[in-house]
């Protein structure tokens, strides 16, 4: 059974890198979301635990985690909730994969366009070791405003994606 929740413990935060970008859907606003995913990436540096309003209420199946070990995380908690944050976690770190929304679920197999654009970048992440994770640094933790510069847009998949 894959792992539903962010370990609490201190992870180091790496971004799928395209051009210096993380990834996003278009149409989706990452502006709304800075605060939420600056914390988010505070309470995964400081290993304190995300709340558990981020995570998926569904009791169903989650086919993403299960076949591919990427969970979503609710990052427009109280603002939209149809906008996600596409994450993996490994022993020592989260790797910030892409923002989009639910319709990756409608995908067959779920998630395919994100997993045939990022992939083999999650793989080449997650085999590289990286040093011990440090608590929190504010000089080092992106600032809501920051993290604007660290998006790109992505054209909203369809089901034949």
């Amino acid at each position: 059974m894959k792992i539903t929740r962010i370990q609490h413990k201190p992870k180091v935060v790496e971004y799928v890198d395209v051009g210096g970008k993380l990834p996003v859907l278009n149409g989706i606003d990452t502006s709304l979301f800075e605060e939420n995913i600056a914390n988010i990436v505070r309470w995964i540096e400081s290993g304190t635990g995300i709340p558990e309003e981020y995570y998926r209420e569904s009791q169903g199946i989650d086919y993403l985690l299960m076949d591919h070990g990427w969970m979503h995380l609710h990052i427009g908690y109280g603002i939209d909730d149809n906008a996600l944050l596409i994450v993996e976690q490994t022993e020592d770190k989260v790797i910030f994969i892409a923002i989009t929304d639910h319709s990756i679920f409608d995908e067959r197999p779920r998630g395919k366009s994100l997993i045939n654009k990022f992939g083999n970048k999650v793989k080449h992440l997650k085999q590289n070791p990286i040093p011990t994770p440090q608590p929190t640094n504010p000089q080092t933790t992106p600032a809501p405003s920051q993290l604007r510069s660290k998006t790109l847009t992505l054209k909203k998949p369809t089901k034949e994606n």
